[in-house]
């Protein structure tokens, strides 16, 4: 997901595709995703029936999650599972680089472990976004 916007988006391509914006709920959906995803490999959904507001908590969550001290964020570490749970800074490197990533990130999946702040909100966005993303993967299986 990406919070960035669209904008965001051309300036990490260069500024020089045309990525459609695609309504969820408009009669041509199906059409303008498909040209979009063909046409330059990337989609900006609008419409989806995610609320604002659950978006914007989640967000403030998972702000607040990673303002907080070193050492209450590596109580999230998942010792037995490198794809969950908390990343800190330096701890990925991209493929083929020799230079470790300045982020840091929390991966999860439902069941799995959780900052108790972020829990509801990160669930009901999962919920949202798996509905909206089999609405997309139904249009581009029946092509």
């Amino acid at each position: 997901m990406c919070f960035g916007g669209l904008s965001s988006i051309v300036r990490l391509l260069g500024g020089h595709v045309k990525v459609a914006v695609c309504d969820l709920s408009s009669a041509d959906f199906e059409k303008s995703l498909l040209d979009s995803v063909i046409n330059t490999g990337f989609v900006v959904v609008t419409h989806h029936g995610i609320d604002y507001g659950l978006i914007k908590d989640a967000q403030q969550e998972w702000r607040e999650f990673f303002l907080q001290e070193k050492i209450y964020k590596e109580m999230f570490i998942n010792r037995h599972d490198r794809n969950l749970g908390y990343k800190g800074i330096g701890t990925e490197t991209a493929v083929g680089s020799k230079i470790a990533d300045i982020k840091e990130l929390f991966h999860w999946k439902p069941g799995k472990s959780i900052p108790q702040n972020a829990r509801l909100s990160t669930e009901r966005m999962y919920m949202k976004l798996e509905d909206v993303g089999q609405k997309i993967l139904s249009v581009l299986a029946r092509h």
